[in-house]
């Protein structure tokens, strides 16, 4: 199936004549940023019901969904920019926003599996809490953060486009 009529079209990725390695990257990041979105609004309510959450858990994570949600559309419209664009603010603030995520990832990621415990922030999570952290904050979450810190560093780094890539490959 061509991009142009899938989901790639109706949530407007990689939408630019000339796609690149870039533009695929930030197409990625915005894939994986919807699935985090919305698999971080199943992973709220699974552990409101499950545990009744605390007011600063609850803020800290509802940040994240909102933080999350805010990146993906930013992704969204770098995937579509034309490359003589690429070193716009948006690609800055990805840049920012995926290299501090990405750190704040290992801390996560570690917490959830259990390697290390800060009870301040929340308590490790076991059962059907574990799962869906499993899904939406160390699968999407980390490929969200890797895949936008790739395709933005691509575009602040690169001097030229070098090469573009066939669009029927895309979903």
């Amino acid at each position: 199936m061509a991009p142009s009529n899938g989901i790639i079209k109706k949530l407007g990725i990689c939408q630019v004549e000339k796609v690149t390695t870039a533009h695929i990257w930030l197409g990625m990041a915005s894939l994986f940023g919807v699935m985090f979105v919305i698999t971080h609004l199943v992973t709220i309510c699974v552990t409101a019901l499950e545990t009744g959450w605390e007011m600063q858990h609850l803020m800290i994570d509802l940040s994240g969904f909102l933080g999350g949600a805010l990146f993906t559309c930013f992704c969204i419209k770098s995937s579509s920019q034309e490359a003589q664009s690429r070193r716009d603010q948006t690609n800055v603030w990805i840049f920012f926003w995926s290299a501090i995520t990405c750190c704040v990832r290992v801390l996560d990621t570690s917490m959830l599996l259990g390697l290390i415990h800060v009870s301040a922030l929340y308590e490790e999570p076991t059962g059907a809490v574990f799962i869906v952290n499993l899904v939406s904050e160390i699968i999407f979450g980390n490929l969200f953060a890797l895949s936008a810190l790739t395709g933005s560093t691509m575009f602040l780094c690169s001097k030229k486009e070098k090469e573009t890539f066939d669009e029927s490959l895309l979903i």
